[in-house]
């Protein structure tokens, strides 16, 4: 059970008291400055008093200059001095948005895609075709049959998005509804009826599937000329009958126009079977959701017989494992919201732009995928990652191991420097084992993998300096070994950096680095 971290509110009302204080501060000695002439003390009476009025009328214009610059540094970033041969800025032809894991019914999240939906409203300069919505869209509408999260989800999109942009939907079997599979599933049927009658027809405006095809949770919409298909899954897996139907509109639509891309999504991520038939379909543009991941790295782009976008999702993040090494929950996973603003110019190539919804900004490497071509080149983009450089530690980097002497069984702190990649990607994953020898002649291992919380930092701005974790302390005499090792996304590791402490009557903090990483 995922759990909302409740003081975040009370640290941003920190934050906004704090900022208050400033501008007052700063208005006040202003006043005070331009009455320097005078000769005469300021009375008491005299003094600057702002009424709530004026306090929030000035952070209304900070916050309208912050978001200037933040529009104006977009713009040149990604339409004035943008250079891809690749792809033309200056005839976009179809934008949409690519969105999943809304959860609406879970707390406070009703607002927060409402904020996000208004951010992306102010990165769209050449109007939004249409939103995508790739599954999950409510948080538990499938277990409690609770239509008003059903109605929150069409309410706080259709009043934040522009009046002629169209929604594309697939539904989450895990949140959502049942499986379609209708003949044996009574009560999957009636969930998909009521998101349709409750959604309303903005959401299916744009679709050109029967009855039919719709009762197998299959969905065929055309969007400026472009076509999208989605499928709800079966229990992870999908029907044949619902596969037969992939297959089929795929083949009618790329005959028909070859050298055109054909986006396609379901929210479970491909399974066998869905990948057998997206193979043949160079031309496939395919999104996935469900697993929370963040796009921060390249991991969440692929190439291969067609192109893979995963979807970060809006309600919360997942950490992924690395190396088959799983990384511990970390709190504050609520900080998050991520989708895509898809561009397609007039040429066929097509755009990502990677937008951070929490923190309101743009991951500056946007991701370029050609037209499709007949010789399967455009694939070659991202069909192999990068070779990735491993992260190093500084020269002097050293862990510090905190023991309370008065105390030695009070927790030990144990705190390392933060390793950097040269080529910039993000170090996504700290390994760490500690080994504890008591004088007993007793010893314990203790192994922690801890996010670098990359996804908090959009373009690496602000990463920690350093990581801290914490062991139960143990009598005295002891001695503590700790190593540590840093992961990118591709799982390539750093050197280890080692420290030892023992109790020597000096405590003395080894700092080692080995070379010795695969």
């Amino acid at each position: 059970t995922k759990r909302f971290p409740f003081y975040l509110f009370f640290e941003k009302k920190v934050l906004s008291l704090l900022l208050v204080v400033s501008i007052f501060t700063s208005l006040f000695a202003a006043c005070v400055n331009n009455s320097g002439s005078s000769t005469e003390k300021p009375s008491a009476s005299s003094e600057v008093t702002l009424s709530p009025e004026e306090i929030a009328a000035a952070l209304e214009e900070e916050a309208k200059a912050k978001e200037a610059a933040a529009l104006a540094e977009f713009k040149s970033t990604f339409y004035d001095n943008y250079q891809n041969e690749n792809f033309d800025v200056n005839n976009i032809v179809l934008t949409f948005a690519a969105i999943s894991d809304l959860h609406i019914g879970l707390y406070q999240q009703t607002s927060k895609v409402e904020k996000g939906m208004q951010f992306l409203n102010r990165r769209t300069l050449n109007g939004l075709d249409a939103v995508l919505i790739n599954g999950d869209l409510t948080n538990s509408y499938r277990a409690s049959k609770d239509e008003s999260q059903i109605a929150s989800v069409r309410d706080v999109l259709v009043n934040n998005l522009p009046q002629n942009t169209s929604f594309f939907y697939s539904l989450g079997t895990s949140h959502d509804a049942d499986g379609f599979n209708t003949t044996i599933n009574k009560s999957g049927k009636e969930q998909r009826e009521a998101f349709i009658r409750v959604l309303g027809d903005r959401f299916s405006s744009a679709d050109i599937e029967d009855e039919k095809d719709l009762a197998n949770g299959c969905k065929h919409a055309v969007i400026k000329d472009y076509h999208f298909l989605s499928l709800d899954n079966e229990n992870g897996d999908y029907t044949n009958a619902s596969l037969k139907w992939l297959q089929n509109e795929l083949k009618k639509i790329t005959t028909a126009e070859p050298n055109k891309t054909v986006f396609v999504m379901t929210h479970i991520p491909a399974s066998k079977s869905l990948n057998k038939v997206l193979k043949d379909f160079p031309q496939v543009i395919y999104f996935s959701a469900h697993e929370h991941i963040p796009f921060n790295t390249p991991v969440a782009i692929t190439q291969n017989s067609f192109t893979t976008l995963s979807i970060g999702g809006f309600a919360y993040y997942r950490e992924e494992s690395v190396n088959s090494l799983s990384l511990q929950d970390n709190n504050n996973n609520y900080e998050y919201g991520q989708g895509y603003l898809i561009e397609v110019d007039k040429n066929g190539n097509t755009r990502a732009l990677r937008l951070d919804f929490f923190n309101e900004t743009v991951i500056k490497e946007s991701w370029v995928i050609p037209s499709p071509k007949s010789d399967k080149s455009h694939l070659e983009t991202y069909s192999s990652r990068k070779n990735y450089e491993k992260a190093v530690f500084a020269e002097d980097a050293q862990i510090v191991i905190d023991v309370d002497e008065s105390n030695l069984f009070a927790p030990v702190k144990i705190t390392f420097p933060a390793a950097k990649a040269p080529d910039g990607q993000p170090v996504t994953m700290y390994n760490i084992t500690i080994e504890i020898s008591e004088g007993s002649g007793t010893s314990r291992e203790e192994t922690l993998n801890i996010s670098s919380l990359y996804m908090k930092y959009p373009n690496g701005i602000g990463m920690p300096e350093s990581y801290s974790v914490t062991v139960d302390g143990v009598a005295s005499p002891y001695s503590y070994t700790v190593t540590v090792k840093a992961y990118n996304c591709l799982g390539r590791v750093s050197s280890t950096l080692k420290g030892e402490l023992k109790t020597d009557g000096y405590n003395t903090i080894l700092g080692i680095k080995e070379e010795n990483a695969a």
